[in-house]
């Protein structure tokens, strides 16, 4: 990898997750603010000229300063754990979640109403650029796509109608950790694992918007509303809406013994959405040494680089029965650089 890249790797990404959801006690300087009109900015509607953020500095009776371990969710925001903190900290801005006196989810505060659709994201062109500076300046906290984007340590925010031109498609049955499902226009979670067995049930993070069915208070401990979670969902649930399964990392499409001249030798082939590499292959234990050949695969849905490798002719002694082959790949994409490795038995043995 040039220029001293790090890869992200799936068990970094589901570590980073986890410091999202419970993130160090904080006390906000102030639980309310508003969102002055810039110039060459559209109008920011009248109603409400305030957000009054769940997450409350004070309790009820105004005597107890409240402290939280959550990272808030703010629509258009991306906020890491270490910008949330100071920025708390600071009496100009508010953190995220929903507004406790009108119920309204924070992008209710963006543009003028009316204008968006009920996704949340499909907006008049002019409206973007008040998003942006409303998100960034005014409310502390991270949204969907900034949350998998944080996760994935990617150099910039990728928005959900983005990601599927960076991430590649694939079967549901293949989602490993740090994969996501995505809506374009709507959410995008970061998925974590099967569970109960099967393809059926399946634990997620997700920074969630929206309010409670009471929304007219402040947070509480319960909440999986206006917040970064950690939870169990239905892959139904997913499928009946539309949900793709995408992912960053390479994937490992085929490994196969194949002979040539009277030798057997290894044939993998490995995909990817940007640039994929081979960087070890290992049969029983034993680093191979072997070439690669670039492809292009336009069959899974998205366009798809491909990579196929051959091994000089392996050890007899290594190929019998229950051999295990290890196959090291990375992907660049998005500026950032994704390494997995997958562990098969060989195909033809």
């Amino acid at each position: 990898m040039a220029g001293g890249d790090r890869a992200v790797e799936r068990a970094w990404t589901i570590k980073e997750a986890d410091r999202y959801v419970k993130v160090p006690d904080w006390s906000p300087a102030a639980d309310r603010t508003s969102f002055p009109e810039l110039p060459g900015t559209p109008t920011i509607p009248p109603e409400p000229p305030v957000f009054e953020s769940c997450f409350r500095r004070l309790s009820d009776d105004g005597k107890t300063v409240q402290r939280y371990d959550r990272m808030p969710y703010v629509y258009g925001g991306w906020d890491t754990v270490g910008q949330l903190l100071a920025r708390v900290a600071d009496s100009t801005i508010a953190p995220g979640g929903w507004d406790r006196t009108s119920g309204a989810t924070t992008s209710a505060f963006y543009g003028v109403a009316g204008t968006r659709s009920p996704d949340g994201e499909k907006e008049e062109p002019g409206k973007v650029r008040a998003k942006e500076h409303l998100a960034r300046y005014h409310l502390a906290g991270i949204d969907c796509s900034g949350f998998v984007s944080r996760c994935h340590r990617l150099r910039g925010k990728l928005s959900t109608r983005e990601l599927p031109g960076r991430y590649l498609d694939i079967d549901h049955r293949r989602l490993l950790p740090g994969d996501v499902l995505n809506r374009p226009g709507d959410h995008v979670v970061l998925f974590a694992g099967w569970t109960g067995g099967g393809y059926a049930g399946l634990t997620l993070y997700e920074a969630l918007g929206g309010a409670p069915a009471k929304p007219r208070r402040a947070t509480l401990p319960r909440d999986t509303h206006g917040r970064v979670v950690r939870r169990d969902e239905e892959w139904s649930w997913f499928e009946a809406r539309g949900y793709r399964p995408l992912s960053p990392f390479p994937q490992l499409v085929s490994a196969g013994i194949e002979e040539y001249d009277g030798k057997r030798a290894l044939k993998v082939v490995c995909a990817a959405s940007g640039v994929p590499d081979v960087t070890e292959i290992r049969v029983g234990g034993v680093p191979q040494v072997f070439t690669g050949t670039p492809g292009m695969d336009l069959t899974t849905g998205t366009a798809a680089m491909t990579l196929e490798c051959r091994t000089a002719p392996v050890d007899e002694g290594l190929l019998k029965p229950g051999v295990e082959v290890a196959v090291r790949m990375t992907n660049r994409t998005a500026g950032t650089v994704f390494e997995d490795e997958s562990r098969v038995g060989p195909a033809g043995l």
